[in-house]
């Protein structure tokens, strides 16, 4: 194996292991957007027209994408990413939630204080409303590292899962109580993107935390999905944000 994938194991393990605990909702960590490309579901590649914002959201239809019904569109300038969520889900980008969001989160019995908006790792933070409680709220978010010289063959190559399903193993075992896996890593595609798959379990707080994560490349630049939930839960939305990409 050499020194460039090496160097990205380093990468993919911070990020996996940094986004893989922000299942509580007292976690605010955040997600860096991305640049990937690849079949009909793409990121964006435009650059945004003056006084346009960083982030936006809405029901325009993203590029190559038709909207799924009941979803709505992000997109991320400045990290080159579109891709489509929920219309249920609340959107933490750094600014402040609106006086419906803050009421949400108050019937949830959430302070909304709890939830980071400092964005210290992230663009965008995607809370699961429907699926969350008092306790835990299943959340998405997404991280953007540089990453020279790993193409994307490389990364969903044979040789790099198993270094990535030795390495992982070792650091999630350390860093996790109790972790499992319950997919190892292994090569996906959704929305014409190649992905290194995989979903581990650990304890948290008396909970068994689900990490389902997916990692692609594009244009030397390394990106990390993350959709963080309990066991017994749903997590298929997962995939279907991963097709809008």
């Amino acid at each position: 194996m050499g020194k460039k994938t090496m160097g990205f194991l380093t990468l993919a393990l911070s990020a996996a292991l940094a986004l893989a605990g922000c299942g509580q909702k007292e976690s605010g960590t955040k997600p860096a957007d991305s640049a990937l490309q690849g079949g009909e579901a793409t990121f964006a590649e435009a650059s945004p027209t003056a006084g346009s914002p960083e982030t936006t959201e809405g029901e325009a239809e993203t590029e190559g994408n038709a909207m799924l019904p009941g979803y709505v569109a992000f997109e991320n300038y400045t990290d080159g990413l579109r891709f489509q969520y929920p219309e249920t889900w609340l959107l933490a980008d750094g600014q402040e939630f609106s006086q419906e969001e803050t009421e949400q989160l108050a019937e949830l019995g959430i302070d909304p204080s709890l939830l980071s908006l400092s964005m210290d790792m992230t663009s965008a933070y995607l809370y699961d409303l429907d699926d969350g409680d008092e306790k835990f709220m299943p959340n998405l978010n997404y991280n953007v590292q540089s990453a020279p010289g790993l193409t994307p063959s490389a990364l969903v190559s044979d040789a790099t899962i198993s270094q990535l399903t030795e390495e992982f193993a070792e650091q999630f075992e350390a860093y996790f109580a109790g972790f499992s896996w319950v997919t190892p890593p292994e090569k996906r595609s959704y929305g014409g993107n190649d992905y290194v798959f995989f979903v581990s379990a650990y304890d948290l707080d008396g909970d068994r935390v689900l990490a389902n994560q997916a990692m692609a490349v594009h244009e030397n630049q390394m990106f990390t999905f993350t959709y963080t939930t309990v066991e017994g839960r749903d997590a298929s939305v997962f995939e279907t944000v991963l097709s809008t990409v």
